[in-house]
């Protein structure tokens, strides 16, 4: 494993791709490419739009009053969880578990499974 390059470990289309992810801007920052005007689908987005054209002790109050309402809606769906995982790390678990019964330690030399 030590003599295989990570060049060896894509296709010439996969680097490319990886290439071009991993480019960033000059300030060292990858952003999302999306045009903030045209995307209306975003709830967020619009929010963001309506306060900008306010003045700044509005805009800083919308604001607020959203990430608060974010983080009530965000607190009662933690509270609906019984246990001390979420749902989706225990799907993981569970998924992980199933995996872990096939697995059979197999003897390689010395004291090294």
């Amino acid at each position: 494993m030590d003599d295989i390059e990570v060049g060896d470990l894509f296709d010439s289309d996969d680097s490319g791709r990886l290439d071009s992810a991993h480019k960033s801007d000059l300030d060292g920052q990858n952003w999302p490419e999306f045009n903030l005007d045209n995307d209306m689908s975003n709830l967020k987005l619009q929010v963001i739009l309506e306060a900008r054209g306010k003045p700044i002790l509005t805009m800083m109050e919308t604001i607020r009053t959203n990430i608060m309402l974010l983080i009530v809606k965000k607190k009662k769906e933690d509270d609906k969880i019984k246990g001390i995982l979420g749902p989706n790390i225990t799907k993981k678990l569970d998924v992980n578990i199933k995996d872990s019964l096939r697995c059979v330690p197999s003897h390689t030399s010395g004291d090294r499974y």
